[in-house]
């Protein structure tokens, strides 16, 4: 285990994060397992972190998140941890209760996503067993042109792991959220902006793919 697949999600930093199914298994059977499993991020994730970039395939998701800043990560921590203590399962438990911290609560509220996706596909599938690889994957983005290499990578893997031709087609990813004005839980005009509006968001994606086809050494998939 590398030690980057355990490292804290830290407030203020955007992260590229990764998760796979168990022994080549399947994540998604139904279009409800997708859109179960968009509701459980919202749930989740959304209170403590901004979504950029996002693509869910069979056995796998790709998400392009940025942590909040530390003092919404507290609170929502306090939030949190208040509610543990009251709770039946922590009043019944024989373990020390541990609260959780914000450079924590990323990693412990991916964790709730997962287990709670599993029991409900288990349960549906008829399967017992854990169904997605632990720990995640999670790599820090540090600089600009790995954030946009980012958008476009995920976009793009629908057609790279041969789901089909053209990406942007993908119902599961958040390409065509940035084409549309329908709400969106994706942080559209943020990341617009970062190249220059939607004309420019759609050009970089296709000179990207061009760039990829053609060998260009300054760009490559992780």
């Amino acid at each position: 285990m590398k030690k980057r697949d355990t490292d804290a999600l830290l407030p203020d930093c955007f992260y590229h994060v990764f998760v796979r199914a168990n022994q080549k298994e399947i994540l998604f059977a139904t279009e409800k397992n997708y859109l179960f499993f968009l509701r459980r991020f919202s749930e989740f994730l959304m209170p403590i972190a901004k979504t950029y970039a996002y693509a869910l395939l069979e056995n796998h998701v790709h998400f392009l998140i940025k942590m909040r800043d530390e003092p919404t990560l507290t609170a929502f921590c306090q939030n949190l941890n208040q509610a543990r203590l009251k709770s039946n399962a922590c009043l019944e438990s024989t373990f020390a209760y541990r609260p959780v911290d914000p450079h924590k609560v990323g990693s412990y509220q991916f964790q709730r996503l997962f287990i709670s996706y599993a029991k409900a596909f288990n349960k549906q599938q008829n399967r017992y067993g854990n169904l997605i690889q632990r720990p995640f994957k999670r790599r820090m983005v540090t600089d600009e042109a790995h954030l946009f290499h980012l958008v476009y990578y995920i976009h793009h893997n629908p057609k790279k792991h041969g789901v089909l031709k053209d990406y942007r087609a993908y119902k599961w990813s958040s390409y065509q959220s940035f084409l549309s004005n329908a709400p969106t839980k994706v942080e559209r005009s943020e990341a617009l902006e970062w190249f220059g509006g939607c004309e420019a968001f759609v050009a970089f994606h296709a000179q990207y793919q061009e760039d990829a086809i053609h060998g260009d050494p300054s760009r490559g998939f992780e």
